[in-house]
């Protein structure tokens, strides 16, 4: 902005004190008046920075309402009522606070960030319209990850979408189907893949073994357990890792991490498969130098493409309660899984 005059120094001296951007991250509701319209451009700004929008514009229809519950990231305030809004604000509890916050982030990161997802967003719910019978519940705009990611062409029924069990305080269903890709043909009874055959059908969760992808009517259990012929698990490990899965049956659990680095003696982007608890990707396993010179290129186009390195490292690992704790075996619930 660009101004005719010079600011007095108070204005001056209130600029230099305060970043805007860092203001608007470090507060909690963010106050949204009516601009030259009803709306203004203040209210996404307020979404992405996760501060709750407290709008003052009465007879504003919020972007995408037909499929998006505000009320569960917006404070609606009315114009009349100006100095209601403290204590409207105050008697908000904590948690709530959290919740609406986690909310904004969503709806930012699922159909505002990006001129794409807003065109994308408006596309779909049209598409909605007009196909009524095969439309997306409301659930699913408003809940991760998003009504973009839930097709209605896959299905409408919520229970068709692992991401919602514990939302809808559903549990996943107790057992597995195991599928384990294999290519060798099988010459001795010491092959890694009669070794893995054995630890999986041994687990208590296990319903049934594969050698082949079964068509999605025939798998009747929510998790699938997808293996490498080459892999090297014992049944604890294949019982805990379902364990953690049934509290998380959202997320994929137990796959394969790799990581990328720079590398400062080439000037690119390097790709790495060593065994540790950082990651920024998952890949299966692979075979030979190709695949691993294949990847590396993939790493180092994917960066070319965005114009620089999207993947963020991350850190996370399970361990079960005890786990190498220096207590008796007797007490620990996977008390194989230090042995095997």
């Amino acid at each position: 902005m660009k101004l005719s005059t010079p600011l007095p120094p108070i204005f001056s001296i209130l600029i230099m004190l305060f970043d805007y951007q860092e203001l608007l991250h470090n507060s909690t509701f963010c106050i949204i008046p009516r601009g030259r319209r009803l709306g203004s451009f203040r209210f996404l700004e307020a979404l992405q920075a996760a501060c709750i929008p407290v709008l003052l514009s009465n007879g504003w229809e919020l972007p995408f309402s037909e499929v998006i519950d505000w009320s569960k990231s917006a404070i609606v305030g009315d114009e009349r009522l100006l100095l209601q809004i403290p204590s409207t604000v105050r008697c908000l509890p904590s948690d709530k606070i959290l919740a609406f916050q986690q909310q904004t982030q969503f709806l930012w990161e699922a159909y505002f960030s990006s001129v794409e997802k807003i065109v994308q967003t408006t596309l779909e719910i049209i598409k909605d319209r007009i196909f009524h019978q095969e439309s997306r519940p409301r659930f699913l705009w408003n809940t991760l990850p998003g009504g973009l990611l839930a097709l209605p062409e896959f299905s409408t029924h919520l229970n068709d979408f692992p991401f919602y069990y514990l939302q809808q305080g559903s549990n996943p269903s107790g057992k597995f189907t195991a599928f384990i890709r294999a290519v060798s043909p099988v010459v001795s009874l010491s092959q890694p893949i009669l070794k893995i055959i054995q630890a999986v059908s041994r687990s208590q969760y296990c319903a049934q073994v594969s050698d082949r992808f079964l068509p999605y009517s025939a798998i009747e259990t929510d998790a699938v357990l997808s293996l490498d012929e080459h892999t090297s698990l014992s049944t604890s490990e294949v019982d805990f890792a379902f364990g953690v899965w049934r509290s998380f049956p959202d997320r994929i659990v137990g796959f394969p991490m790799r990581s990328h680095f720079w590398d400062a003696g080439k000037s690119q982007w390097s790709y790495t498969s060593k065994w540790t608890n950082e990651f920024s990707m998952s890949a299966p396993p692979s075979n030979g130098n190709l695949h691993f010179s294949q990847r590396q290129e993939c790493v180092n186009q994917f960066a070319t493409w965005f114009g620089y390195m999207p993947l963020v490292h991350s850190q996370f690992r399970l361990d079960p309660v005890l786990f190498k704790d220096q207590v008796s075996v007797l007490r620990k619930k996977y008390r194989h899984l230090e042995r095997d």
